[in-house]
C-alpha cells in the first residue's frame, strides 16, 4: 500500500485515452509503489480530485494486446480511500517514505 497525491498529466509522454481524458499521475508520498498512474476516464468516474491524498495499492494483471495477441503483465493502481492530513502522518510512520519500486531483472551469471 502507498499514499499518493494525483495530478492530471498535460503533456508528453502521456496521451489522452479514447474519451479524451489524460491519465492521473500520482506522486508517491508514503509507502512503496510499482505504479502510480490511473486511466483518465476511470479516475474521473472514481472522482479523483487533483492534489488530494489517497491510500492506494497495486495489483499485477495480465494484459493481452488485442492487435498482436501478445500477453504482458502490467501494474494497476487501485484507490482505496481518501487520506486526511492526520491519517497521512500515521500512514507515513507505518509505511515509510514514499518510493517507486523498480522491477528487478534476474540474470544468470556466466561461469568463471
Amino acid at each position: 500500500m502507498f499514499v499518493a497525491k494525483f495530478n492530471i498529466a498535460q503533456s508528453d509522454p502521456f496521451t489522452a485515452d479514447k474519451n479524451g481524458n489524460f491519465p492521473f499521475v500520482g506522486q508517491v508520498l508514503a509507502g512503496a509503489a510499482q505504479s502510480s498512474i490511473v486511466n483518465g476516464t476511470m479516475g474521473t468516474r472514481e472522482g479523483i480530485v487533483p492534489n488530494k491524498m489517497y491510500l492506494c495499492e497495486n495489483t499485477q494483471v495480465e494484459y493481452a494486446n488485442p492487435s498482436t495477441g501478445e500477453v504482458s503483465k502490467i501494474w494497476n493502481t487501485t484507490i482505496l480511500s481518501e487520506v486526511s492530513v492526520l491519517e497521512y502522518a500515521q500512514l507515513r510512520t507505518q509505511l515509510g517514505a514514499g518510493r517507486r519500486v523498480a522491477e528487478s531483472v534476474e540474470t544468470e551469471e556466466a561461469p568463471v
